[in-house]
């Protein structure tokens, strides 16, 4: 019971700072993955985020060792773990990602190279769209709990959220921008006509 209270907890937290975050998704990636260092033991995670050009940038990252991990960005889907999430539609998961047969070569390569052993990752989608993934990880080769599984799935879903939120803000400044614009235009046309 306890343990269901902390995790509803966390997500009323998130969906809390959605509500007041609107302009700006990354603090809700930053309430995202101190949930997830909270709830789910790991060494590190990461929200990324993919751009208009099909580019995976940072969003948020906590860790060890982030520094090497965000050097490598920004950077193609296809050199990603998450062009596997997006196929899958549902979250993946390595318990023994650098030394495990059947290991994807880009997962196995990422994990050797940042010294992870455990690898869980949730896609972000929307309406068919490949919006990003949250990932966490462990230097341990251990085991997340399938409950783990669905609240970093209920993370990710929240992130889209975030993202849509502010996607939309920003379409509506730039609309209204463009309103305003037209609208001087149009003043300032009618002004030069009425002197002439």
């Amino acid at each position: 019971t306890k343990e269901a209270l902390e995790r509803q907890t966390a997500t009323a937290e998130v969906l809390q700072v959605i509500s007041g975050s609107v302009a700006d998704a990354r603090p809700v990636f930053e309430k995202i993955l101190e949930s997830c260092r909270r709830l789910i033991p790991s060494d590190g995670g990461a929200v990324l985020v993919v751009d208009d050009r099909q580019q995976v940038e940072i969003g948020a990252a906590h860790g060890e060792n982030i520094d090497v991990f965000i050097r490598g960005y920004p950077r193609p889907i296809e050199r990603t773990v998450l062009g596997l999430a997006f196929d899958s539609r549902r979250p993946l998961y390595y318990p023994e990602a650098s030394t495990a047969a059947g290991v994807p070569d880009v997962v196995r390569r990422f994990a050797q190279k940042s010294g992870l052993g455990s690898l869980l990752v949730a896609p972000m989608i929307w309406e068919g769209r490949r919006i990003g993934c949250l990932s966490i990880a462990r230097t341990a080769a251990r085991a997340y709990s399938e409950k783990d599984i669905e609240l970093l799935q209920s993370f990710a879903d929240q992130g889209v959220i975030a993202i849509q939120n502010a996607r939309l803000f920003r379409a509506a400044q730039e609309a209204r921008a463009a309103a305003e614009a037209a609208n001087e235009a149009k003043s300032a046309f009618l002004a030069t006509m009425s002197h002439e």
